[in-house]
């Protein structure tokens, strides 16, 4: 549960988040490189397969990728989503980093959030402020210049911790040189593993789950629950039939376009689902527009419902 709520957190923070408006470019197709003898003046965005950032970038980074690498300089903040995702070059502002594979092996000049199955902070990465992270297998062999706070199965740390680290794990390890300058707060069911020479300066405290952690994961799973999947995934099976009953080829271009183009159809997804929620938030504070703000609403559940079935 906590997990999620940092997740969701850092999606409406990087929803909300605001910076210089600089136009922008949008580049879309398979492999999008930007060569190292590039500047891009604009804020720039990629939808592609495989993506690859040698240059300089004086706005924001914003891809959306199956592959996505920047080795060149980034001047302003970093967005990337993606399957794998690197960083080896520099960034001036903040990264946002989501993807199953992530790893930085570069300077990062604020704050840097990660959410992956396997998030490495490579040995020369250097970030200057925060780190928050949440996955699977994290390991930490850089320097950060921050507070740590992580959230994952498992977490290595070898690296240099200025600030304090607040860990919630299953399995920690922490192996020389590594160094934290403030405290360590870490929760888990078995102590961690500190091997002589890694030093700890600000002080330590273990913390054991709560037990009603354990009990809200088992929850989840009711009798009730397991029904309701089992009805709404007939609900959307007999829709499906249905809609490639009447509109077969409208069904069958709609797939075409998702296999062919689909982090170009995942892009206008994310931003109709931001234009429908807006837009009714703005017209429910004006109340004479409080039922086409439901129309609009209703509307959008309709579309993202079906797109579901298309995407399926």
């Amino acid at each position: 549960m906590r997990q999620r709520f940092i997740i969701f957190t850092a999606l409406g923070l990087l929803l909300l988040a605001t910076a210089t408006a600089f136009p922008s470019e949008f580049f879309s197709r398979k492999t999008v490189t930007v060569p190292r003898q590039d500047e891009i003046r604009d804020d720039i965005y990629i939808f592609a397969n495989y993506g690859k950032v040698n240059g300089k970038v004086y706005g924001d980074l914003t891809a959306f990728c199956y592959d996505i690498n920047s080795s060149g300089e980034i001047f302003g903040n970093v967005n990337l989503f993606a399957y794998r995702v690197g960083i080896l070059g520099a960034v001036e502002k903040s990264a946002r980093l989501f993807g199953n594979y992530v790893s930085i092996d570069g300077n990062i000049g604020n704050n840097v959030v990660c959410f992956g199955n396997e998030i490495g902070i490579g040995e020369k990465s250097i970030i200057a402020r925060d780190l928050t992270a949440g996955g699977n297998k994290i390991t930490v062999d850089g320097t950060v210049k921050g507070n740590v706070k992580i959230d994952g199965s498992s977490v290595i740390i070898s690296g240099n911790i200025e600030g304090n680290a607040d860990i919630t794990t299953e399995n920690l390890i922490i192996i020389p040189p590594a160094q934290i300058s403030g405290y360590l707060h870490y929760t888990s069911p078995k102590e961690a593993s500190i091997e002589p020479g890694a030093n700890i300066l600000g002080g330590l405290e273990w913390n054991l789950p709560k037990e009603g952690d354990k009990d809200e994961e088992k929850d989840q799973f009711t009798v009730f629950s397991l029904i309701l999947r089992f009805v709404l995934f007939g609900m959307a099976l007999i829709t499906g039939l249905v809609m490639i009953f009447l509109f077969r080829e409208h069904t069958r271009e709609s797939v075409l376009q998702i296999e062919n183009n689909f982090w170009v159809t995942l892009a206008i997804g994310c931003l109709s689902f931001i234009v429908f929620t807006a837009g009714a938030l703005v017209l429910m504070i004006l109340i004479v527009f409080i039922p086409i703000a439901i129309f609009l609403i209703c509307l959008g559940l309709v579309l993202f419902y079906v797109g579901k079935i298309y995407l399926s």
